[in-house]
C-alpha cells in the first residue's frame, strides 16, 4: 500500500492487495476503521474495514 503525507491518498488495491488482499485489510484496521483512499482510477472514497461492535 502507498500512502504520502502529502496531498495523495493511500492506494491500497496495488501489487500487495492482489497477491494477499487479507494482509492489506488487516494492516488497515490495525491503523483504524476508517481510511480515506484513492480507487485505481483515482477517484477518492472512504473505505470502512471494520465497525462499531459496542452497539
Amino acid at each position: 500500500m502507498t500512502h504520502d503525507s502529502g496531498t495523495s491518498l493511500a492506494q491500497p488495491f496495488g501489487p500487495d492487495f492482489q497477491a494477499d488482499p487479507y494482509a492489506v485489510f488487516a494492516q488497515l484496521r490495525e491503523k483504524g476503521s476508517a481510511h480515506r483512499i484513492a480507487l485505481p482510477n483515482g477517484s477518492p472514497v472512504w473505505l470502512i474495514t471494520q465497525a462499531d461492535s459496542s452497539r
